[in-house]
């Protein structure tokens, strides 16, 4: 006999009663750290259920700041430049890895404004994305640290990979400048190097990068926000510290830092003449009177490529009246030969270059006893064309 539908009914209002009191697997996520929707932390708001955004003003350090032309394009103001910085779940490249904290800084109505935003949960990614490029909207130079080589290439990666075109304009990477003029006197390049010994600003408490992958894996299971405070400290603090650098490397480049004890005058000089400046011959020249090596050979190929021999070789013989020095010896040695054709003086140069220098380098010593070999064999050939004549 079949149920009359009054009877189904009823059952019908029992099974759903029974179900709401039932805790669901939705109710039960909400009862875990895993499922709970985290506190934003002071500062903070929320751009989207997953994403969060924080602005911090202060004054500009860029204020005043000289503009050689040679980090800074002269036609572009400070207001159209942005500094922008990625803390990410990995740290190397790859598909999977992403940016989960972006700080941007950039100088507007006075003041320079740091921009952070924070994906606390991969469904955001693609709305942090959209507001990353709104802010790069009108930005005509992207200033970073190693940025050109990683942090570019990783926000290219992932606006691809959310069907977001974008192409990053002229970029300004600072780790090249520092590697230029400071390699030989910092204990390496890295920003926090920099900040220490080049802007006497060490950081106290700062977390180590390799560290900040797990603490943002760490939140993604706990909801805790504390352990994030001082991921957002040091991504503000790479802002910040980029703007600081760049004000100093233009002042250091302007010759307006003086006897800074980690200043390079070398490294400066060469610098400068690589980009045709002719303040670079004079710092040279500076850096020859103090003794510097490297100045004496730099300047003296300068002079060969430029075609003014004159001046190279005055530079070559001013070396080898002080000391036998091994390049100053070898490229004289090459000039007598291949330019004056004069193997005597060429060979003679040769032979107390071997007799002097403690060529310990097999390599150039093997150069050396080439060259007084072939030398030894043109002298002799030209007698022999004597003897006929």
């Amino acid at each position: 006999m079949k149920p009359d539908l009054s009877s189904r009914l009823n059952r019908l209002k029992q099974a759903q009663s029974l179900r709401k009191q039932t805790p669901t697997a939705e109710d039960f996520s909400l009862n875990t750290d895993e499922g709970k929707k985290p506190d934003l932390p002071e500062g903070w708001l929320s751009a989207d259920a997953h994403v969060w955004k924080r602005v911090i003003a202060e004054p500009d350090p860029l204020a005043g700041a000289c503009c050689s032309g040679y980090l800074t394009p002269r036609g572009i103001p400070p207001e159209k430049w942005l500094f922008f910085d990625t803390e990410t779940t990995g740290l190397s490249g790859g598909a999977g890895n992403t940016a989960f904290l972006i700080g941007l800084g950039r100088v507007k109505n006075g003041s320079f404004l740091t921009t952070q935003y924070f994906l606390q949960d991969y469904p955001g990614e693609s709305v942090m994305l959209s507001l990353l490029r709104e802010e790069f909207q009108n930005t005509e130079l992207f200033v970073s640290y190693n940025g050109k080589t990683y942090d570019s290439h990783l926000l290219q990666t992932r606006f691809l990979m959310n069907r977001m075109p974008f192409q990053f304009g002229p970029q300004l990477d600072l780790l090249y400048p520092v590697r230029q003029l400071y390699r030989r006197t910092l204990p390496d390049c890295r920003l926090g190097t920099t900040e220490t010994f080049l802007l006497n600003k060490p950081r106290v408490g700062d977390i180590p990068g390799a560290e900040i992958p797990d603490i943002w894996f760490r939140f993604q299971k706990d909801r805790n926000h504390q352990s994030l405070e001082k991921v957002f400290e040091h991504n503000y603090l790479d802002i910040i510290r980029m703007a600081e650098l760049l004000v100093f490397l233009e002042s250091f480049i302007a010759g307006k830092v003086k006897n800074h004890p980690y200043g390079d005058q070398f490294a400066l000089g060469r610098f400068l003449l690589d980009r045709g400046d002719p303040e670079g011959i004079c710092i040279m020249e500076k850096a020859m009177k103090r003794g510097d090596p490297r100045a004496e050979a730099y300047l003296s190929v300068y002079w060969k490529r430029n075609n003014q021999w004159d001046k190279a070789v005055s530079l070559w013989e001013a070396v080898l009246r002080k000391r036998p020095g091994f390049f100053a010896g070898v490229e004289m040695a090459k000039y007598l030969e291949h330019r004056e054709k004069d193997y005597s003086r060429a060979l003679e140069l040769v032979e107390r270059l071997l007799r002097e220098l403690p060529v310990r380098n097999p390599v150039k010593r093997a150069e050396l006893q080439h060259r007084r070999t072939r030398l030894i064999a043109k002298i002799s050939k030209g007698s022999e064309n004597d003897l006929y004549e």
